[in-house]
Formats: C-alpha cells, structure tokens, sequence
C-alpha cells in the first residue's frame, strides 16, 4: 500500500534536499537516510525510513523545483498501517520547515478493477496521465465467499441456465450486499490514508446482452458478468465515483487513443507498474490499473 502527501512549500531551493541534509532528522527524530541523489532518478530522489523498531514502512521522497512541491510516498508491506511513520514525518516537517510549508493536502487518485464472476481486482492510482504511479491492489469480493452458489448466480445443475425465481432473488441479493460492503470497506481504507477518488474504470469480458444470446449456458454467463459489472458500478456512483466500463478484448486500444500511445508503450508502462506491488501482477492487475489510468484526471 502506498499513500502518497503532497506538499506545497515556498522559498527556495529543494525541500527534499534540506530535509536529507538536516542532521536532527536521525538524531531528534529517529529517521535512518537509506539514500540520496540516487543516479538516474528524476525529480531529485530519496528514501528514508523509522529507526524505531515498532514502526514499519518508508518514505520516498520527490521534489518537483518548478511548482515547489514536495511528494512523499509512504510505503508500507505486509498490511501495516501508515499511521505512525505518517505521523512521525509531519511532525519532523512542522517542528523544522513549518515556515516553508504552504499546505499538505490529500492526493488525487483513481480506480481499476478487472471484474470476474464473484470477484473482482482493485488498482488504484494517482499521478497523471503522462505519470501513473502504483498505490494500491488488491482483490475484492463480488459474492459471498461462505455461499459458492452467488459466484455464478445464474447456474443451475449441470452447468445449465437458473430459473428458479426464488433463488435467484436470494443470490442476487447477497451479489449486491457484499458488493456494497466490499466497496465501503475498500473506500474508507483509501480515505483514511488520504486519498480521493472521483473516477473509476471497470474492465469486464463483455457488453453484450445477455437477451441477445439463444445458448442458455453462455447467457448466463453473459446475466452473470452483466450483474457483478453493474452492481459494482451503482456501489461506487452510490459514493460520487463515476464509472466507465471497457472489454477485456478493447482494452489495450481503447487506452492507445485515449492516452494518445502505442499499445507497446501502454503495456510497457502497465507492466513496469507492477515493480511496486506487493503481491501479483498477473494479466488481471494490468487490465485493473489500466482502466485505472485511463481515469485519471
């Protein structure tokens, strides 16, 4: 998980280097530097970390000269929470270069996810269009994990099409209660470290409908991917996020012309994305933090 806090400075000369040069960083305020000025990291690098055993994560630090901004992207593993080493360096940043300090405010960010049946994958990004940076993946549940039947609420036995009434108001149902929960849980852990999200983009297997479709087997897969996608996307309008939805098969040349790209160089940068994750980054986590990027705004 990465939260990432923007800082608006004034004066000049580079905040992120006075913070890397300012010895009371380690010996007031427990901060180890990991390294400085690395070679060939744009915007002027560094990456710090708590000398305090009990506190997990690291801060890389970024500094963009022309708009006086300092970007600080804290890293955390293995689910621990930012809160302390968060806490920590702005305490650092108020007690030293308060006077420098215009605002620090939340970051801009937006959602991917790649929808399967009962299941989905969340990316979430902030930057730009023309630089996405990785802050988060995960996958979320779209059914009842305790109830197989909801994964693929429109089968029956034998792989053949449900039509009993009852059950299926009974597993749609549990569809959109856990969808609404999974999107409420996952939102609160991005506003609690200080993000918002205003666009979304979920890239399923199809758009067809599913009343077109004469084989009863393949239309309930097409009534099933149809659910998961627009219960999914009402939870998340239900919070102001607004929604696009692309194919699987469209993906990668919907994203060329809406970023103005070469496929080769979309999934380049999708797959270089994936160097900062903290779990997989199979065919799924691309295609969610593609439809990520091409949310943001």
């Amino acid at each position: 998980m990465q939260t990432v806090i923007q800082v608006i400075t004034s004066g000049h000369g580079s905040l992120r280097s006075r913070i890397m040069d300012d010895l009371q960083l380690e010996r007031k305020f427990k901060f180890e530097r990991k390294w400085h000025k690395q070679p060939g990291r744009p915007h002027g690098w560094a990456k710090i970390r708590s000398a305090r055993k009990n506190v997990p994560g690291a801060i890389n630090l970024e500094w963009h000269g022309r708009s006086g901004t300092l970007i600080c992207r804290v890293v955390t593993k293995l689910g621990n929470k930012p809160n302390s080493i968060i806490g920590d360096f702005i305490d650092y940043l108020l007690a030293r270069h308060q006077s420098r300090i215009l605002s620090m405010k939340a970051t801009q960010a937006a959602l991917g996810f790649r929808v399967k049946s009962g299941w989905g994958v969340a990316v979430l990004l902030s930057g730009s269009l023309r630089s996405p940076q990785l802050c988060d993946s995960c996958v979320i549940n779209l059914s009842d994990p305790r109830d197989p039947a909801t994964r693929q609420p429109y089968h029956a036995a034998m792989g053949l099409l449900e039509t009993n009434a009852r059950k299926l108001k009974r597993r749609t149902q549990s569809v959109r209660r856990t969808t609404e929960q999974s999107v409420v849980d996952l939102l609160q852990r991005y506003i609690d470290n200080d993000y918002k999200i205003r666009f979304a983009g979920l890239v399923v297997g199809s758009l067809i409908d599913p009343g077109s479709i004469a084989n009863p087997h393949i239309r309930a897969h097409a009534l099933e991917g149809r659910l998961f996608r627009t219960t999914l996307a009402a939870a998340l309008q239900s919070h102001s996020i607004r929604c696009a939805a692309f194919t699987e098969r469209d993906a990668y040349v919907t994203a060329a012309k809406a970023l103005d790209k070469s496929p080769a160089q979309i999934k380049y940068t999708v797959t270089n994305l994936g160097d900062s994750a903290n779990g997989a980054w199979r065919a799924e986590q691309k295609l969610a933090a593609l439809a990520a990027w091409m949310s943001l705004r």
